[in-house]
């Protein structure tokens, strides 16, 4: 995926992701607090991954972001937070060494949570089969968690994989070999997945453990469910394309099909789509790059993405109706002088009034710097971008998956 402008409904702030390396544990500059705790007003915790071999860490609105899991000297990865639909625990990814070198041992850790959301005890289930460590998504009833083993960097964007689903409880392990996903999601009532598979869109069923694929919805790549479970919204690589997409609004039957955007490119880590809670907004990141100009050509990080957030209506003769805004550039004002936030990954906050943005600096020279952050993006027209975190380091979880994001918030 790459680096782009974050474009904003109203004043939108973006964040990015702290980041820190193994030899200490990161510090929050006062002056990268936050200065206004309504921002954030009723958001409680936010979990990030940090570091090329991460550890992982909450903040809250006004105070310093701690760390809950992973030491300096472990020499583990831990990534992919996310929590479970009450809160009271926490899914994350571990595997020894770091994406850059290589991973091994890689497990799923379930972590418990006191009220004030710390941790008490973890169990680590082993995964063997698999090299990454995961990004685990939880079920609605709390009761599963799935990952899949898709993608890295160096093959074709949506090269698939693997699904696993573990009984978090029990740590029983079920393993849909037969799929090669690219992207999974879980049906809002929680009785099973739908997995962006190479040959369309796959529906497995938790109960009888059978699958049955949607017909004509060959080359999804990415998807998310609405919140009522009626309608799908998914990106589908055009045809004879590696890097050209289209956005569908789908029933959950494959029925009443409309196009909500057509015809462009992303980075590979691009984030999309993502459903906003109340079920009224989609985000999902687009390039300004023109497919019909320069080919299917992608740098690793480049400033010309943009963020879509689709509002969907229902309309009584057409069903769901969508429409689009861009988000105009996320900027934030330090010492005097503003920064515009590229951004990497993009996703929402449970109100789905506020995004969390994990952005790249850009300089006044117009050049992208090393500097990484987490941002809360308000949609509102006059609250501000709120820094949660800035270091230089990359984001652990940004080498494996790219829509673990939305459940690593808790309200």
């Amino acid at each position: 995926m790459a680096v782009a402008f974050l474009m904003c409904l109203g004043t939108v702030g973006c964040t990015t992701t702290p980041s820190a390396t193994s030899a200490a544990a990161p510090e929050v500059d006062a002056e990268l607090l936050p200065s206004r705790d309504d921002v954030l007003d009723g958001q409680g915790t936010i979990a990030f991954s940090s570091g090329l071999s991460g550890d992982i860490y909450f903040v809250n609105p006004g105070e310093r972001a701690h760390r809950v899991l992973g030491t300096n000297d472990d020499d583990l990865d831990q990534v992919c937070p996310a929590f479970s639909p009450d809160g009271t625990r926490l899914a994350s990814g571990q595997a020894s060494g770091h994406s850059q070198i290589a991973w091994g041992h890689p497990a799923l850790v379930i972590t418990d949570l006191t009220g004030p959301g710390d941790p008490s005890t973890s169990t680590v289930v082993p995964l063997g089969g698999t090299t990454k460590p995961p990004c685990p998504l939880w079920s609605p009833d709390g009761r599963w968690v799935a990952f899949n083993t898709s993608w890295w960097p160096g093959e074709p964007w949506g090269t698939g994989g693997v699904v696993w689903i573990v009984e978090a409880a029990t740590g029983e392990i079920r393993r849909l070999t037969e799929v090669a996903a690219a992207d999974i999601e879980w049906a809002p009532n929680g009785a099973g997945l739908y997995i962006a598979d190479r040959l369309g869109i796959v529906v497995y069923s938790i109960a009888t453990q059978r699958m049955r694929t949607i017909p004509d919805t060959k080359g999804s790549v990415a998807l998310t469910a609405s919140p009522d479970g009626t309608t799908l919204a998914v990106e589908r690589r055009r045809a004879g394309s590696w890097n050209q997409y289209d956005l569908w609004l789908i029933g959950a039957d494959g029925s009443d099909r409309r196009l909500v955007a057509g015809n462009y490119t992303h980075h590979e880590w691009a984030i999309g789509p993502v459903w906003s809670a109340d079920g009224e907004r989609i985000v999902f990141q687009r390039s300004t790059h023109d497919p019909a100009h320069g080919g299917d050509e992608l740098l690793l990080f480049r400033n010309d993405e943009e963020v879509v957030i689709v509002t969907v209506s229902a309309d009584d003769r057409l069903g769901p109706v969508a429409t689009q805004s861009v988000l105009r550039p996320t900027v934030t004002a330090e010492g005097g002088e503003a920064v515009q936030w590229l951004p990497v990954v993009v996703t929402w906050a449970p109100d789905s009034r506020n995004l969390r943005l994990v952005g790249w600096r850009q300089t006044t020279s117009a050049e992208a710097s090393e500097s990484w952050a987490l941002l809360a993006v308000p949609l509102d027209a006059v609250a501000e971008t709120t820094v949660l975190w800035e270091a230089p380091d990359l984001i652990g979880s940004l080498w494996i998956h790219r829509l673990n994001d939305f459940q690593s918030w808790a309200g």
